[in-house]
């Protein structure tokens, strides 16, 4: 008698992203309109041009760098950020600060639209991260565009033929190009939040989360707003940050998801919680001290598995105890993205070759992975419309796994009253 596998090695929890896989273009259809249009709305949204109006000895990198000035005999950013053509030519003043950020908005405009997408990356990869070297050299406010920098660089790498336009749409397109990129911005925002999650456990400790102290942040920025600064803070977000016992929750909650988030590329059910955790920590930051940051999450979408809406499934064999189920699952199936069994036979040789038992259910996606029971037909509903909501609700990962206990009962329960 053949062994039945356990429910660890039925719906395994690990699925690396991938590398050279062949994926559909939606997900990176999204990704480049997210890109371009967060880049849109950053660089309409402020000025560079007071870079202009400062005097040239201000852009000598005079100031202190600490360990990176002992580890290194001169500043690396000013050769990274072509800083150093000004050894050369001037400094262009407020109005060539103002025309430089016209062709780096129109540039990201062009790429939104899909008109020359990849040249429009690399003007706009080069141009932001010519800025941000303005704000190094001049010891500035820090710009916060470090992830949409390199953002634009990944774009920059992609072939031409990969990206949408006006001309070439297709979300049905399957490629490699699709999905490389993909990682590798994945990669860079996984490293970033991971990053600076683990800074706060070396520099300061574990015990950050204690002394965060937002109780005390909520009364000076109640007190600032009112009758000093002009900066906009949410009074009533304020009023639940009076707590130290939730300010020592929420500093465990950003500890926890910023060291943890480089794990979207290998625990596809973490990715909802942590992509919307980190989203909502930009929201607080924002409305609570008025450090605006917000734009990133529309980089941290890009972490979502988006070509579930377009990736069909194939279900390779129902028990019994699910034939129920399907049939109700197939009258919500109005896109055609679930192929059902055609007939008893092939059940049967799938069912053999996957050594399961007769009362399962498993499904398999354009991808190869392999889903059972619960998770199979949480799968079958994130490509149900009316029943997306549900899925996204089943993939956090809190809550799969009293629902397995819960559904396996109700699915024994519904098979006996159909007896």
């Amino acid at each position: 008698m053949t062994r039945s596998p356990s429910v660890s090695e039925r719906n395994s929890e690990i699925r690396f992203f991938g590398v050279l896989r062949e994926d559909y273009a939606f997900h990176f259809y999204v990704a480049q309109f997210l890109i371009f249009g967060y880049g849109v709305y950053r660089f309409t949204s402020r000025s560079y041009a007071w870079l202009g109006v400062l005097p040239a000895h201000l852009f000598e990198y005079n100031h202190d760098f600490n360990i990176v000035k002992e580890l290194w005999p001169f500043a690396v950013s000013k050769y990274v950020t072509f800083q150093f053509i000004y050894d050369y030519i001037p400094r262009p003043d407020e109005p060539g600060m103002r025309i430089l950020q016209w062709i780096l908005i129109i540039s990201c405009l062009f790429g939104l639209l899909g008109i020359l997408s990849r040249c429009s990356a690399m003007v706009a990869g080069a141009i932001s991260l010519h800025f941000n070297g303005y704000l190094m050299a001049s010891d500035g406010p820090f710009d916060g565009c470090t992830l949409l920098i390199c953002s634009f660089l990944t774009l920059a790498l992609v072939p031409s033929k990969t990206f949408y336009s006006w001309r070439r749409i297709s979300v049905r397109n399957k490629r490699v190009d699709y999905h490389w990129p993909l990682l590798v911005i994945m990669l860079f925002i996984g490293a970033f939040y991971t990053s600076s999650g683990l800074l706060k456990v070396i520099e300061i400790g574990p015990h950050w989360p204690f002394l965060l102290r937002l109780d005390m942040l909520a009364e000076y920025q109640t007190n600032t707003s009112v009758f000093v600064s002009t900066k906009y803070v949410s009074p009533l977000v304020l009023s639940y940050l009076g707590s130290e016992v939730f300010s020592a929750i929420s500093g465990f909650i950003v500890m926890f998801g910023e060291i943890g988030f480089i794990l979207v590329l290998w625990f596809p059910r973490w990715r909802s919680i942590l992509v919307f955790s980190m989203i909502a920590m930009h929201v607080m930051i924002h409305l609570s001290s008025s450090i605006n940051f917000m734009g990133s999450s529309a980089l941290l979408l890009i972490c979502l598995d988006w070509n579930v809406l377009v990736r069909r499934l194939t279900i390779l064999y129902t028990g019994d105890s699910y034939k129920n189920l399907v049939q109700t699952l197939r009258r919500f199936d109005r896109l055609g993205r679930v192929r059902l069994p055609r007939n008893d036979a092939n059940m049967a040789s799938r069912k053999s070759k996957l050594d399961r038992k007769s009362d399962g259910f498993a499904v398999r996606d354009e991808n190869g992975e392999l889903y059972y029971d619960l998770d199979a037909v949480q799968q079958v509903m994130a490509r149900c419309p009316l029943l997306m909501p549900l899925a996204w609700i089943l993939s956090m990962p809190l809550l799969i796994y009293p629902a397995r206990l819960f559904f396996n009962k109700w699915i024994q329960a519904d098979c006996k009253r159909h007896e």
